[in-house]
């Protein structure tokens, strides 16, 4: 048997519990103003932009030969994240066309800058002072920020005389990344929060998964207290990762813009006492500071996640599904055996389709070389290739989806194909039976695939800072039970009211 094994990183987290066994009526100020003077503490320096090993050289095949009519020139310096492997790798390609350009790249610690404000407050402070002509804006959200004073708007771009051609891209995560009609960055790559429902947990309850494309959070918990009642033997758990800040991350509590704070209200209160009474996931850690997800592993085709997912007694209605990592899922299907369905996506009661940017250049007004900037950025935004092709395992953006359609098809039918050569290899399928219907089960994954891409309406706007910083440290009291639901919230709802007034 032959088997290849999926690149997977476990995070480490220490779980200090307070000692505390009471709660005197500042103490949730105490605990907050503890932990922000910890955050505050803290500052970018030096030693969190690294250097990443420079990507692989392309094949010979793929080398593109030096432009000698280019007479594109300058420096161009693009400031991004310590792991990313897509845009220098097309910084490459860029100088192979124009020799004369050169591309420098500085790094930042890896969601270094996305986890608190005091992070968040450095960056901005270093985009003014010294900003870079392109800043990969993955994985940050700004808040309390003039975009525009800060930001090209790059529809201009786009729109003009040396722009796109939009019907080559997915328009529709284009337009989800707007801000007021403008686009301040260019998503290239983007991941969507999808789940695989249990479907031998949904038939308990009679509903089929077979049409299911979306689910809101109103749903995902009822169908879950329904398949509690269904199978009253069996300790369910609603997903391996969720816990009560997610409730945070669909519910939008709170509006800059419009200077409105929801947070104490009869639907929170129900929600956060429902949230609080439901079982946490196996690999959720409540740190005084911030909730841990650890990786659950189950990524790849290897027998250890075939017996997972091949599992009668999986006690979970739905597993946590991101991007690519787990593409089997449509060859599966008919395997008698299969105990999820394909993927679904988890949306907010507004009914956002919601995704996240995992690769989004973004041009700095202040750039001495903006014009040169938007060059590259376009020769990024239409490279059709799959980059995965060249750079295998380096290439940490495997799981994601581009935006460009060429690439997208290039990207999946590459990984798709290999998806299914590695179900053959570990004997998961029997090869007899599969390799007639290849085509077609490879065909079909990319269709349904480009169904839920097609279906993305918003990019995520919550900030994992603010609910790091301002919102976590009365939830903490909350399910250490140190603070009931009403005090929660209202401590929430006033922390929040101080943050926008500020």
């Amino acid at each position: 048997m032959k088997s290849l094994s999926i690149i997977t990183s476990i995070l480490i987290t220490l779980v200090v519990l307070l000692s505390l066994t009471a709660c005197s009526e500042d103490e949730g100020d105490m605990i907050f103003d503890e932990i922000v003077a910890q955050v505050s503490d803290g500052e970018t320096t030096d030693e969190s932009i690294e250097v990443l090993e420079e990507p692989k050289s392309a094949n010979n095949d793929d080398e593109i030969p030096p432009s000698a009519t280019s007479d594109l020139s300058e420096i161009l310096t693009i400031l991004t994240d310590e792991i990313d492997t897509h845009l220098p790798y097309l910084a490459e390609r860029f100088m192979s066309e124009h020799p004369n350009v050169q591309i420098e790249i500085e790094r930042l610690g890896f969601f270094a800058h996305s986890q608190d404000i005091s992070h968040q407050i450095a960056l901005t402070t270093r985009l003014l002072a010294d900003p870079p002509d392109i800043f990969n804006t993955a994985y940050f959200v700004f808040e309390k920020f003039a975009m525009d004073a800060v930001f090209v708007d790059l529809n201009e771009f786009i729109d003009g005389s040396s722009g796109i051609d939009r019907s080559n891209y997915f328009d529709n995560i284009l337009r989800g990344a707007e801000i007021d009609g403008s686009l301040y960055h260019l998503p290239m790559m983007v991941d969507m929060d999808t789940i695989l429902p249990n479907k031998r947990l949904f038939e308990s309850i009679s509903k089929s998964t077979a049409n299911m494309r979306a689910i809101t959070l109103d749903e995902y918990l009822a169908f879950y207290l329904m398949a509690v009642d269904a199978n009253p033997d069996e300790s369910l758990l609603v997903a391996n990762n969720f816990n009560i800040m997610h409730i945070f991350k669909f519910e939008q509590v709170y509006d800059i813009e419009a200077g409105v704070v929801n947070a104490n209200t009869p639907k929170m209160q129900e929600l956060l006492t429902l949230a609080h009474s439901i079982p946490t996931g196996r690999l959720v850690q409540f740190t005084p500071s911030y909730v841990a997800e650890l990786f659950s592993g189950n990524f790849g085709a290897n027998s250890q996640v075939m017996d997972f997912y091949f599992d009668p007694t999986v006690n979970f209605m739905y597993d946590s599904h991101s991007g690519l990592l787990f593409p089997h899922v449509f060859f599966l299907q008919d395997h008698p055996d299969m105990q999820f369905g394909t993927p679904m996506h988890r949306m907010p009661n507004t009914g956002e389709v919601r995704f996240r940017s995992t690769i989004s250049p973004a041009i700095l007004r202040e750039s001495p070389n903006r014009d040169l900037a938007w060059e590259f950025t376009r020769f990024a935004m239409e490279y059709p290739n799959a980059i995965v092709t060249t750079l295998g395992r380096d290439y940490l953006q495997q799981h994601a989806f581009p935006v460009n359609k060429t690439m997208f098809e290039s990207h999946l039918f590459y990984y798709l194909n290999t998806a299914m050569s590695t179900l053959i290899w570990t004997e998961s399928l029997d090869k007899d039976v599969v390799a007639p219907k290849r085509e077609e089960m490879v065909a079909y994954a990319i269709y349904r695939y480009t169904e839920l891409v097609q279906m993305l309406t918003t990019e995520v706007r919550y900030n994992q800072a603010t609910l790091n910083s301002i919102i976590y440290p009365d939830i903490y009291l909350f399910i250490t039970d140190r603070q009931d639901v009403y005090q929660t919230l209202a401590n929430i709802q006033n922390r929040l009211e101080i943050y926008i007034a500020e």
